[in-house]
């Protein structure tokens, strides 16, 4: 299944958008937030997500992550529906 098969063509764009830097530009991404678009409840948590790659300076060829979140009902404030997503180059990390 793609992306747009699981979570529809509106969904599947704000994920690809949010996931495309790790392959494109080799970076970490971290974000805190609504972690999973919202159904009938939120998920409020967060992620980190890693390139993986099957050589040193090679292409992604993969992604590692990592999700902590509670899953709430009802009426979440929308500053808490706000994702914070920030990147890092691999290249920065020692």
């Amino acid at each position: 299944m793609t992306l747009e098969d699981i979570l529809g063509p509106e969904g599947a764009a704000v994920v690809t958008g949010r996931w495309l830097p790790l392959v494109e530009h080799k970076q970490v991404l971290c974000m805190k937030g609504v972690v999973y678009l919202p159904t009938d409840r939120t998920a409020i948590g967060e992620r980190l997500m890693l390139p993986l790659s099957d050589e040193a300076d090679g292409p992604v060829t993969g992604l590692l992550g990592m999700t902590v979140c509670e899953w709430h009902r009802g009426e979440v404030p929308e500053e808490v529906k706000l994702s914070r997503v920030k990147t890092l180059s691999v290249s920065m990390i020692p």
